[in-house]
């Protein structure tokens, strides 16, 4: 009896799991749609010849700038950005199991926060269509959408 409760147990949860994991792979807009929806905040006025008359401002709630390829910058620069902002990026698959864990262990000691988000992590909640188009805030520290963040990260 008690190991068929204990299969009935592990089988929801792998299938509410994988169907949570699809749902976001699923809404999880592509790169190219990222691209084409998230528009600078400014705007370039040409002449008939291409010459640039004019940079207007067109959205003054937030600065956006032009898309630039990674390739583009300097290596050094690259490092630089990675070690200031996530040392372990290439030590983890988008999700930092160890970060979340120090994370877990400091907010059940009560000791001072500390965010576990990788850069993939921070990235899934910049290209999501209300942040992008509708401007709102990202809604953070919560458990919940720290849940939302890994599994948006490993879609």
């Amino acid at each position: 009896m008690l190991i068929r409760i204990t299969f009935i147990l592990f089988a929801s949860t792998l299938l509410i799991t994988t169907s949570v994991g699809a749902w976001f792979f699923w809404v999880t807009p592509s790169f190219t749609n990222v691209r084409s929806t998230a528009l600078g905040s400014d705007r370039v006025l040409l002449s008939r010849e291409g010459q640039v008359l004019q940079v207007v401002r067109t959205d003054f709630t937030k600065r956006r700038l032009a898309w630039y390829p990674l390739h583009g910058l300097a290596a050094d620069l690259q490092q630089a950005v990675l070690q200031s902002e996530e040392r372990r990026f290439y030590q983890h698959f988008g999700v930092d199991v160890l970060a979340l864990g120090r994370a877990a262990r400091l907010y059940l000691n009560r000791g001072p926060t500390q965010g576990a988000s990788t850069i993939t992590m921070q990235v899934t909640d910049l290209i999501q269509k209300e942040v992008l188009i509708a401007n709102q805030r990202i809604q953070n520290r919560s458990w919940w959408h720290k849940g939302i963040q890994i599994v948006r990260a490993l879609a």
